[in-house]
Formats: C-alpha cells, structure tokens, sequence
C-alpha cells in the first residue's frame, strides 16, 4: 500500500511540472506572435549609398593657448626607450662605464707607443734589389 501512495504523489507532482511546463510553452507561443506583428508592422529603415562627397569648408579650431596649465610633471620619451625609470645604481654604472673606457684608452695608447719603437720601413739598397741579394 505505502508504494501506491508515493505513485500517487510521483504522478501528481510530475503531472503538475507538466501543466507548468505547458503554460509556460504556452506564454512563449503567445510572445512569438507579438513579435511577429510587430516585425510585419516594422518599416525598414532606407540604405543611402553615398558615392560622392563634396565638402565645402572644414574649420578645425585648436584652442590650446585658452588652456590653463597648474602643474607640468612628468617626462618626454623622444625615440626608444626601453626602460620606464633609470635604475637606482646609476652612478655606480656611470662610474663603472668612464673606467671601462680609461681602460681601453689606456690600451690603445700603450700599442701607439709601443709601435712608434717599431721600425716601419726597411731600406734596401738600390745595388741589393739590383743584384737580388737584398732581404725579401
């Protein structure tokens, strides 16, 4: 008997979620006509196509002198930059750069003296080119 009873209650309760279902069906059938009317009873709006389009007089107006400025603050970027703010150890990198360059000053300078000791030219005489005894 306690198996009929909750049958009962199944079925009713099932019956019920298909009235609401059906009334719900129902309610969209009657908003789909709506529309339709609506849709049959709404004009397009004209497409103008525009082939040609003369213009008479164009006034652009920059009125940067009546603007006011308080405060300037910031910063002007003119080409690549990479970086958003200099480091905090710029000095230290400044410094490191004017050595690594003294130093490479000091290099060039150093093989400049070195080669002034260095002969550049060798003499040959004119009678050892002539006989072929000259160093070659």
């Amino acid at each position: 008997m306690r198996w009929r009873k909750k049958l009962f209650h199944w079925i009713n309760k099932e019956s019920q979620e298909v009235m609401d279902l059906k009334s719900n069906v129902s309610c969209l059938n009657e908003e789909v006509r709506e529309l339709k009317s609506q849709l049959a009873n709404h004009k397009p709006s004209p497409v103008y196509i525009v082939e040609q389009l003369n213009v008479e007089k164009y006034e652009v107006h920059n009125s940067f002198g009546a603007i006011g400025i308080k405060n300037l603050s910031g910063r002007l970027n003119i080409g690549a930059n990479y970086e958003n703010e200099l480091p905090d150890n710029i000095g230290e990198l400044l410094d490191w750069k004017d050595e690594e360059v003294s130093k490479v000053k000091n290099r060039k300078q150093t093989q400049r003296n070195m080669q002034v000791h260095q002969p550049k030219v060798n003499v040959k005489s004119k009678d050892a080119v002539i006989k072929g005894n000259g160093p070659d």
